[in-house]
């Protein structure tokens, strides 16, 4: 971590510390000079919740309508946004993944019971710290299979790809593998200076050593992992963001399913109570990360009516997800497709 953060910092060169929330949302508004627009609206997903959030706050005269779907905790800081995955995770894998492979056991043959996928997940994890396999699109370790998991748990539509790679390492299944995804340097290098340069990081080596075996051993798919690590190590330049209240802003609309992965419910609703004039729709029986724009009439029709009819939920409310896919299926989630083609195309 030490060394990603000096080499990220070193290559970034000037540039790195300008890359802030801050200035992005500036060049953000003025793209909209640009283009002689007098207001706008937002629909953020994800990290475009965060993002969203502080656009309205530095620029809330220009904004009209704001949506923000699968909520990063955009109140404070970026570590308790990270803290949370080995907890969003883990649950998501529990609840919902393990118990829907297990459902299909004829399908993928790695148990009958959410118990006995999660232990054959363990075996072949340990068989491929071993011996790694090799093949074609590339070589699998156990950080691999993690990682594979981890991609697999945004949406339902990935359940079946991700089970099927599983059975495959697992030896219960004979499958081609997509190809493995490079992740180019632009992306860890925007990545890491927006959460290293936006807010400070609490903790130093010592601290990152005490965190993963705590978490570890409460959520051990993804408690391990410390993806704000390098910023323990960051030369952080002197930035200091708008605090967050939503107060001037106009009518906030949050879009949140309860089972969300890498934005976690208990963040979302931390940024509700404390972004004034924001209303929460909550997805109940749904852990998709992305909901508005797909297969929910529900939360599209209550979106629809306030982005683009302006009419805003006089208060919080909730819709039914949708039900899983069987094997081969898709729950009809545009944004899953386009992450297999991508895969399969190493991007």
């Amino acid at each position: 971590m030490r060394l990603q953060a000096q080499f990220c910092q070193t290559k970034s060169g000037e540039l790195g510390k300008h890359i802030t929330t801050e200035q992005t949302v500036k060049d953000l508004d003025l793209l909209r000079q640009i283009l002689g627009k007098k207001k706008v609206s937002w629909l953020g997903y994800s990290g475009g919740s965060w993002m969203g959030a502080y656009y309205a706050t530095y620029f809330p005269k220009t904004l009209d309508r704001i949506v923000l779907d699968s909520n990063a905790e955009f109140t404070g800081p970026w570590q308790p946004v990270f803290d949370d995955w080995g907890m969003g995770f883990e649950r998501r894998f529990r609840v919902d993944f393990l118990p829907w492979v297990a459902k299909y056991d004829h399908v993928y043959h790695l148990g009958k019971t959410g118990e006995e996928v999660r232990q054959a997940y363990e075996r072949t994890r340990a068989k491929l710290a071993e011996q790694p396999v090799t093949l074609p699109e590339g070589t699998y370790y156990p950080v691999t299979l993690d990682m594979i998991i981890r991609s697999g748990l945004y949406s339902k539509d990935m359940f079946d790809a991700t089970a099927r790679t599983l059975a495959q390492l697992a030896g219960t299944a004979a499958r081609t593998l997509g190809a493995q995804a490079s992740y180019p340097d632009a992306e860890f290098g925007t990545l890491y200076s927006i959460i290293c340069n936006d807010t400070p990081f609490r903790g130093d080596r010592k601290y990152l050593e005490r965190d993963a075996v705590r978490d570890g051993a409460k959520w051990p798919l993804f408690g391990y992992y410390q993806i704000m690590g390098p910023c323990a190590f960051w030369d952080r330049p002197n930035v200091n963001l708008k605090q967050l209240t939503g107060i001037g802003v106009a009518p906030t609309l949050m879009v949140q399913s309860v089972r969300d992965a890498a934005t976690p419910l208990e963040g979302a609703q931390r940024a509700h109570k404390n972004f004034k004039n924001s209303v929460l729709l909550t997805v109940e029986n749904e852990g998709d990360h992305g909901i508005y724009g797909f297969d929910n009439s529900c939360v599209n029709d209550i979106v629809e009516r306030y982005l683009v009819d302006g009419v805003t939920p006089a208060k919080d409310l909730t819709c039914q997800g949708v039900p899983l896919p069987a094997p081969g299926g898709t729950a009809g989630n545009p944004l899953a497709k386009a992450r297999q083609l991508a895969t399969q195309l190493g991007w």
